[in-house]
């Protein structure tokens, strides 16, 4: 006997293995700009293309995302966890990058980020800004390389 709605059984596909993702509204209103896209599998990285993005928030204001991943082996398996890399392209009409106000590290006058670094390890790079936007997050107006971008996002599901 089980209670309404506990899952008693799953069925797994021998088919293109999935990767689902939860996108903050942000990245969500950048789908327009998504470039390369991967997902890293216990030190192994793969290609993803984008299968589709449910485009209804739930209650966290979180946008559903499902990545398909190409090339998959025996080590991208059901039931693992991913890290997705959306790589963005460079927007000619964005002025600059908009970050949280707790994104933002001001000490001895100077106003830095952290960023990961080539070698996976974070680093305080300092940046210049240039006041909030309506939404109350900081303009980052120089010290970020432009031409691409990369954000990382946790896949909130294993792999199916």
């Amino acid at each position: 006997m089980v209670n309404a709605g506990t899952p008693v059984v799953q069925l797994l596909s021998t088919g293109q293995k999935e990767i689902e993702a939860s996108l903050p509204q942000e990245l969500y209103l950048q789908r327009s700009r998504f470039g390369k896209i991967t997902a890293s599998i216990h030190g192994r990285t793969y290609s993803l293309r984008l299968r589709n993005i449910v485009p209804v928030a739930d209650n966290n204001q979180l946008f559903r995302a499902v990545f398909l991943i190409a090339n998959a082996d025996a080590n991208a398996s059901e039931g693992m966890n991913a890290n997705v890399a959306i790589h963005l392209n460079d927007g000619t009409e964005q002025q600059g990058y908009v970050l949280p106000p707790h994104a933002i590290l001001e000490k001895d006058g100077q106003t830095y980020v952290w960023v990961v670094g080539k070698d996976n390890r974070v680093h305080r790079h300092a940046v210049t800004t240039s006041g909030m936007d309506a939404d109350g997050n900081v303009i980052i107006s120089s010290g970020i390389s432009r031409h691409r971008s990369s954000l990382s996002i946790p896949a909130h599901q294993p792999i199916r």
